[in-house]
């Protein structure tokens, strides 16, 4: 039986092994939102990333239903603290693209 959560899950730990050479630590999340005006989870996080050329972070939202597994992700300004990006936006963000791209289920 297939499960959304699963491949979702899946699927981030695939992303967060894509580049041998590189580091990555959850430091803020995974947290599970529904966004204002979506009845949809999304699960969001702050990914610390080390690598030869130094220490970035990046937020990202994923999500995963009968039709796809996606995440999402943006630049940001690292200069900033990770702790003082808006997930909660960028969650609602992420639920503006999933509605624009969703691809309905056949029956």
């Amino acid at each position: 039986m297939f499960s959304p959560v699963t491949a979702r899950d899946e699927f981030l730990n695939i992303l967060d092994r894509r580049i041998p050479d590189r580091r990555s630590t959850v430091i803020i999340g995974p947290r599970t939102i529904i966004p204002q005006g979506s009845s949809e989870p999304v699960s969001c996080r702050i990914v610390r990333s080390v690598d030869e050329y130094g220490t970035t972070w990046s937020p990202d939202c994923s999500w995963a239903d009968g039709s796809a597994v996606v995440e999402v992700t943006q630049t940001v300004d690292l200069n900033k603290p990770p702790a003082e990006f808006d997930l909660e936006a960028f969650a609602a963000k992420t639920a503006t693209i999933h509605n624009e791209i969703r691809a309905p289920v056949a029956p």
